[in-house]
């Protein structure tokens, strides 16, 4: 079953996401590529269908995966290759 754009949470001009600026997500620890949670939580709300299985291929610190987990995913999968921010991930998806 496909959600409507209402009830994702409405929508706008699809070249136009209203995010506002901040640093980047609480407990991404400086990853230098900070994704806001506002943004992952966007795209997650409209792309990933309920109980879907969400794929992070450069998950960083987890952000994604928080997401996805946020919104009903039936498992996350992420993939880092840089050991320490896979250990933050770990926490940060354990804590929920």
């Amino acid at each position: 079953m496909h959600m409507t754009a209402i009830e994702r949470g409405g929508s706008v001009p699809p070249n136009c996401l209203v995010i506002p600026k901040n640093p980047g997500s609480p407990g991404s620890e400086d990853h230098p590529a900070v994704t806001p949670h506002a943004v992952c939580d966007f795209w997650v709300k409209y792309l990933l269908p309920p109980g879907g299985t969400l794929l992070s291929p450069f998950c960083g610190s987890g952000t994604e995966l928080l997401a996805g987990l946020n919104h009903g995913a039936g498992g996350v999968i992420g993939i880092e290759r840089e050991k320490r921010y896979i250990e933050i991930t770990r926490r940060r998806v354990a804590a929920g």
